[in-house]
């Protein structure tokens, strides 16, 4: 007599689906938390990368006190504005307004240059911290030595 044995078990179909649904699951699982996490990073990437950036490049003076500040857009992006209200100078810690700009307003283009006309003069004859704040969180920083 032949005795034949029968698979009992599982379908080779019905593991292959469970192994398929297991899969997507973990990969859902993985890919929501990671997902936040990389498109902060880009965010974070784009803010740190393309925010427009400012430089000191001159002072006006009149007489020996400096009356301007000579701003520089170093780029990467134009940057708007409308008129001085948009421009804030800090000297040694104290707010000083920007009377008028030049030009007046429109957008600083890449590479232009922007005179800010300071309120009230400041001494030229000794050391000052200078820091410009602009349009869209631009910031530029700078020491005056004479």
């Amino acid at each position: 007599m032949v005795e034949r044995y029968y698979n009992v078990g599982i379908s080779q179909v019905a593991v292959t689906a469970i192994m398929i649904v297991l899969g997507i699951s973990a990969s859902l699982l993985l890919f929501g938390p990671l997902r936040g996490f990389i498109i902060a990073t880009f965010r974070r990437t784009t803010t740190v990368g393309g925010g427009t950036q400012l430089q000191i490049i001159a002072y006006s003076k009149t007489g020996n006190d400096i009356s301007g500040i000579v701003v520089k857009n170093i780029g990467p992006n134009e940057l708007p504005y409308n008129d001085a209200s948009a421009w804030q100078v800090v000297v040694d810690g104290e707010l000083i307004s920007v009377s008028s700009t030049n030009p007046s307003s429109g957008p600083l283009p890449v590479d232009g240059t922007l005179i800010l006309t300071l309120s009230s003069t400041v001494s030229g004859s000794q050391p000052h911290s200078f820091e410009v704040y602009g349009p869209q969180g631009t910031v530029a920083q700078n020491t005056y030595t004479p």
